[in-house]
């Protein structure tokens, strides 16, 4: 039996996210210091933004923050949000702001077989499928920092593509229509 869950996150959840790891290089005080900033400022976003402006703003852009556990340890963490481009009466334009996979899970199968990270990008797909209406037409994104070699690969294996970079040319954009 799996112990393999999703929630939105809560209150409660505030010393869990504080110590969520995701960063391989824990010892630095500063993003510029890392082998990988992508995943020191992910780790960051989610220990200290994320539960605030979710639990405070729970109307702008419908930004979530989802949390995926496994027994009782936290797996992974997400915070999808509609983006400028959404069109309430076409299609339903999503943006995957952050994921990341706790460090010792990263690779990793959990209780029900699935690798951690498309359990979390299952729960996001669940999430915001059920956030609109049935029937709606919604396209989901992310836009990744090339060298966050996993996190593209990730995504490509989910079936979310690499569509080609951001307006500033600084990132690659995945999209997929998930509905």
């Amino acid at each position: 039996m799996s112990d393999v869950r999703w929630r939105p996150a809560a209150r409660a959840d505030r010393q869990a996210l504080q110590q969520f790891t995701c960063c391989p290089d824990t010892d630095h005080p500063r993003k510029s210091d890392c082998e990988q900033p992508w995943a020191h400022e992910v780790q960051g976003y989610l220990r200290q933004t994320a539960l605030p402006f979710c639990l405070r703003n729970p109307a702008a852009r419908d930004q979530r923050l989802i949390l995926v556990e496994d027994g009782p340890a936290l797996v992974g963490a997400a915070v999808h949000a509609l983006t400028d481009d959404d069109e309430p009466q076409g299609v339903r334009d999503r943006a995957i702001v952050v994921y990341a996979v706790a460090l010792d899970c990263q690779g990793k199968r959990l209780s029900d077989g699935r690798r951690a990270s498309h359990a979390i990008l299952d729960a996001v797909v669940e999430d915001a499928v059920s956030r609109h209406e049935q029937g709606a037409r919604i396209v989901m994104n992310a836009l990744v920092d090339p060298r966050n070699i996993s996190s593209c690969a990730c995504l490509r294996g989910y079936g979310i593509l690499p569509r080609g970079r951001d307006e500033s040319g600084e990132f690659v954009l995945h999209a997929a229509r998930i509905s």
